[in-house]
């Protein structure tokens, strides 16, 4: 009998994990607010993206790996899904922008007229952000607090509902180790 209970709870909450409706990155990323429990973002970091009191989308791009660019084009496919002020790109491991706009022009995509683009050739910036922060490449900082951060290969699309927050990244099998941010 205590058999049969235990089976009957775990179906139960089988069923309710399976029904519940997603979290969009639209949907988190747009009631996220300031607060003083919000992080500040490390200080050397700050000077070096010259950060004001706006709320930027700062997104880390590795020009040099082509397979990174696809999730750069799904992020930008997606970027309304994100409330902010400015988009701040940092491009690793690049000289210039000149490949990413290539791929930009090929796919029809354009950046917001609001962005500022960081070349980073020797990585130093990167190399302070993956020091302090890991495996991230996406942040929502406002007024010098970081309000969100994630790696967007750990976003999944969902056909109902766009891209949704993973909340269990570890699980996703098909995260290639080129695309991480490390």
């Amino acid at each position: 009998m205590n058999r049969i209970f235990q089976i009957l709870v775990c179906i139960m909450l089988f069923v309710a994990s399976c029904s519940q409706k997603q979290t969009t990155v639209y949907q988190y990323c747009n009631q996220l607010n300031i607060s003083d429990t919000n992080m500040l973002i490390n200080n050397e970091l700050d000077s070096s993206l010259q950060l004001s009191e706006q709320r930027y989308l700062v997104y880390f791009h590795k020009e040099s790996c082509s397979f990174c660019f696809g999730g750069f084009s799904d992020f930008l496919k997606n970027i309304n899904d994100y409330r902010f002020d400015s988009l701040l790109i940092v491009a690793c491991d690049a000289y210039d922008f000149v490949q990413t706009n290539y791929f930009l022009k090929k796919s029809n995509l354009t950046l917001p007229s609001n962005t500022r683009i960081i070349i980073d050739p020797k990585n130093k910036i990167f190399d302070e952000m993956t020091n302090t922060y890991g495996d991230i490449n996406l942040f929502l900082i406002e007024d010098k607090r970081i309000l969100y951060n994630n790696n967007t290969a750990y976003f999944k699309y969902d056909e109902t509902y766009g891209y949704v927050i993973d909340p269990n990244p570890q699980k996703n099998s098909n995260i290639s180790s080129s695309c991480k941010i490390r």
